[in-house]
């Protein structure tokens, strides 16, 4: 009878792994990756404008976060902006209800629009009542460039950032790099002791005939910080933790 049972188990893990990873989400990127030398300059090198981090080393591979607490809030601020395209980029925040790569069901919401510049602050708050999402600009920012207003469709449990040109929806680029067709187009850093994440994006992705990428990476095309989020970790990893635990929990009761 144990022998029966155990297959059973076996065969219900093989099935789920394969399930878990049939086009989802993956909620962590693979880090690190190459830091590019700036065309701007050295002084526009990521090592020298986050003079904390090693930028290399101490990459994360969180891509996705969510937060906690009864009205949970949380603080952006643009920290960085160097790049041609500055006066048109912006950045927001999404969620992928389906939990998987098609962006059917994926919610794109503006926080900075083009006219941000450094020290641009927004709030970001959720009604955990009804699921809406609240954005207010803080004062002493530039005219129109935080999108004020209550959104529907970001979930406090999971999300991700994006940058992309103003009021247009290519090119897109996700802090996760499976959105992005595996490139990696946002490195992340963490400042533990304030629960600060520091995040750089680059804004243009070219690459050569066997596309491979031939951008300069150097991650300073939109950097910004935000307080008060946790990385989510990726669901197959949660599931199979799951079903692992249920598996020990019904050998111990047939043990007793």
């Amino acid at each position: 009878m144990k022998k029966v049972f155990f297959g059973f188990l076996v065969v219900a893990l093989v099935m789920s792994f394969s399930i878990a990873y049939a086009d989802t989400l993956q909620y962590t990127n693979v880090r690190p990756t190459a830091i590019g030398l700036s065309s701007d300059g050295a002084a526009y090198n990521l090592q020298n404008l986050l003079p904390g981090f090693d930028v290399y080393n101490d990459q994360q591979a969180a891509g996705y976060w969510n937060l906690g607490g009864i009205n949970p809030a949380t603080l952006p601020v643009v920290s960085f902006e160097i790049t041609a395209n500055s006066a048109t980029l912006q950045m927001g925040i999404f969620s992928d209800v389906n939990g998987d790569t098609d962006a059917t069901g994926r919610t794109l919401v503006d926080i900075f629009k083009g006219a941000a510049t450094a020290a641009t602050k927004a709030v970001l708050s959720f009604d955990t009542n009804t699921g809406m999402l609240n954005i207010s600009s803080v004062g002493g920012n530039p005219l129109n460039s935080v999108n004020e207003g209550t959104f529907a469709g970001i979930n406090v449990n999971g999300f991700g950032f994006y940058i992309q040109p103003n009021g247009q929806d290519v090119p897109t680029w996700y802090s996760l790099d499976q959105l992005n067709g595996g490139l990696a187009q946002m490195v992340a850093f963490r400042d533990t002791n304030a629960n600060r994440w520091t995040i750089c994006f680059e804004d243009i992705a070219i690459t050569d005939a066997n596309g491979r990428p031939q951008g300069d990476y150097d991650y300073n095309d939109f950097i910004f910080q935000i307080e008060s989020i946790t990385p989510v970790p990726e669901p197959a990893s949660m599931l199979l933790l799951g079903l692992g635990l249920f598996g020990i929990g019904l050998v111990s009761r047939k043990k007793s």
